[in-house]
């Protein structure tokens, strides 16, 4: 399976420095087949890392290596067919059907510019809406969808893209309990089914907990640690990080680490 490097990336949205965010210095390994959390409070570079990995951003510092090639080197057709993208939630503008938007995941396979997907493509778009529950949705223009299903039809768009690399920023932003815990298993499940490589910017910590192998987590554009979801809650870093008070405890349906926030630590707002 192929492995993911970070080697010294840096990113500065003002290369003068004198304003503005930094991210610095991030080297990190991970092997192919793993799932990946990022997490960090507000404007700590997490959303920033999945643009650079996604060459939305390009680095002015440091390399990305997949598979030992350098993501920058890369064309973007190539790395459609590598990485694939689930965004934060947001309505869409245009009133396309569910099934056109799942099928779009197909256009990175195509051999020419106006790509009309063939037999093959169209049993994979029915593989992903029956496993997905969307048979409903198909026909349904995106814009009368509820944030959970128009999510779902995001994920099924990633799934059909057949990439051994999943980006997700935020898949549960915005979606109630029930819809992210669904959502994350439907995630889980292809990831294991085809030992997909995982990376998930988070912003609830327990749900990162929950669904990570290892976590990253980030404090100011700075790697504060690389460690899995267990030793990462029994850390001191975690409090230093949010500047909140926390405790450990074990979730019984999962055993992963679940935290339960106190009190902000003594001069925080």
């Amino acid at each position: 399976m192929k492995s993911l490097s970070l080697k010294s990336l840096s990113y500065a949205y003002d290369p003068s420095g004198s304003a503005g965010f930094r991210l610095e210095d991030i080297s990190l390994e991970i092997s192919g087949g793993m799932r990946v959390g990022i997490l960090g409070p507000n404007g700590s570079g997490k959303s920033t890392i999945i643009r650079l990995l996604l060459k939305i951003l390009s680095p002015p510092t440091g390399m990305m290596l997949y598979d030992q090639r350098d993501i920058a080197d890369i064309p973007q057709k190539d790395l459609a067919q590598l990485v694939s993208y689930v965004p934060q939630m947001a309505a869409s503008q245009y009133a396309y059907a569910a099934e056109d938007i799942i099928a779009m995941g197909r256009y990175p396979h195509g051999t020419r510019l106006f790509y009309r997907p063939g037999k093959g493509d169209r049993e994979i778009v029915e593989d992903i809406i029956k496993r997905l529950d969307l048979a409903q949705l198909r026909y349904r223009p995106v814009t009368t969808l509820s944030g959970g299903e128009y999510q779902r039809v995001l994920l099924g768009r990633a799934f059909v893209q057949r990439t051994p690399l999943i980006l997700l920023d935020e898949p549960t932003n915005h979606l109630d309990l029930r819809h992210q815990l669904n959502l994350l298993e439907m995630i889980a499940e292809e990831q294991r089914r085809r030992e997909l490589t995982v990376i998930s910017v988070f912003h609830d910590i327990n749900l990162a907990m929950g669904f990570a192998d290892r976590l990253l987590l980030l404090d100011g554009g700075r790697m504060a640690a690389w460690d899995t979801p267990r030793k990462l809650a029994g850390s001191p870093i975690l409090e230093h990080v949010y500047r909140l008070r926390f405790r450990s405890l074990i979730n019984p349906f999962n055993e992963a680490p679940h935290l339960v926030a106190g009190q902000a630590l003594a001069g925080e707002l």
